[in-house]
């Protein structure tokens, strides 16, 4: 018996060494797909808070410059010296001189919006449609905004809308209000993703 015993070891230590070899592959297979969705939830994070920070920028650059009423004379003379004109002639505040001013801050929103745009390519690539659909709101307040201040600058025939809740950012404009709406279901949409 002892004989038999001893021609069975190497037939144990060989099954058992499968079952630890099957037991040590499935625990790194788990192990890998935790890994990957832990890797997946953190590039999703990455993702929606880059989207909402570009987000943000944009909306920082409408409030702070095109929407903000006080135009100061440092900002007219750069805005004048950036088209080659003499920044230190400031014969009066005129059409022209708005124009070159609100081309410069309109500048702002274009070079933030570039920057959405490449993280929203990303984001339709990982999300699909979804992620361009969240943000049609915000799109549509922003074209809003560009047609009303060529409006206001003379490009195009006056509409009939408050061109000043527009124009100006204010705390009660209905305009602020519009582009605050807007924003919260891009946050709402990317909610799942930043937890």
């Amino acid at each position: 018996m002892i004989e038999n015993l001893s021609q069975m070891m190497p037939i144990v230590r060989d099954i058992a060494t499968t079952i630890a070899a099957g037991a040590a592959a499935y625990v790194g297979l788990a192990g890998l797909s935790a890994w990957k969705k832990q890797l997946k939830g953190k590039a999703d994070y990455e993702l929606a808070r880059q989207y909402l920070k570009a987000i943000y920028k944009i909306r920082n650059e409408i409030n702070k410059y095109v929407r903000n009423p006080s135009i100061p004379i440092y900002e007219v003379r750069a805005a004048r010296k950036e088209e080659g004109l003499e920044p230190e002639d400031l014969s009066g505040m005129n059409k022209e001189t708005n124009k070159l001013v609100y081309a410069r801050r309109w500048r702002r929103v274009m070079g933030a919006t570039e920057e959405l745009e490449t993280v929203l390519l990303e984001a339709e690539a990982v999300w699909g449609h979804a992620a361009v659909e969240a943000q049609r709101d915000f799109d549509a307040c922003i074209k809003e905004l560009y047609s009303t201040l060529m409006a206001f600058l003379g490009e195009r025939p006056q509409r009939s809308v408050d061109i000043d809740d527009i124009i100006y950012a204010t705390s009660r404009s209905e305009f602020t209000k519009k582009i605050d709406t807007s924003i919260t279901k891009v946050e709402e949409y990317l909610k799942k993703h930043l937890q």
